[in-house]
């Protein structure tokens, strides 16, 4: 799916209130800790993608308590370990994007990790964390697959 079709889905579900907040109360998610979850991504740049959200809205790392941003991140972990049991990918890269910023636009303001499995070897982190080529798309099939072979492998 291209970028702007992309967008547009993400504003079309934003008359619902905040897209992650909605996600941490999935209702099926991958795993669930005490501050976050951890959701296969809507929205993917790359098979496996992974979102890790906080279960409470957070808009900066400042606004974050440690504790839940700790939680997070080994919530983090565990996906990439088990995206590597099931994928085994060449690298997996986490990352959490956000501002401090009030005024700068973002698709989702809410602190959430990003974690990628990169078949590619040579895959730069600009290549990765970008929508310029679109988003994928599979089928309920696919996705199911997908999401019942991460539970299995899941640490």
């Amino acid at each position: 799916m291209d970028r702007e079709t992309a967008l547009a889905r993400i504003e079309d579900s934003r008359g619902a209130g905040c897209v992650p907040c909605a996600l941490a109360r999935s209702p099926r998610p991958l795993a669930r800790s005490a501050h976050a979850v951890a959701v296969l991504a809507r929205f993917p740049v790359r098979w496996g993608h992974v979102l890790v959200v906080l279960s409470e809205h957070h808009e900066s790392l400042e606004a974050t308590p440690l504790d839940a941003w700790l939680d997070a991140a080994s919530l983090a972990h565990a996906a990439a370990r088990a995206l590597e049991r099931v994928l085994a990918p060449s690298r997996s890269y986490i990352a959490s994007l956000g501002t401090s910023e009030p005024d700068l636009p973002m698709t989702f303001p809410h602190v959430h990790l990003h974690v990628i499995p990169v078949e590619e070897r040579g895959a730069r982190p600009a290549d990765v964390f970008t929508w310029k080529d679109g988003v994928l798309e599979a089928s309920a099939a696919e996705w199911t697959a997908l999401e019942e072979a991460l539970l299995a492998a899941w640490p």
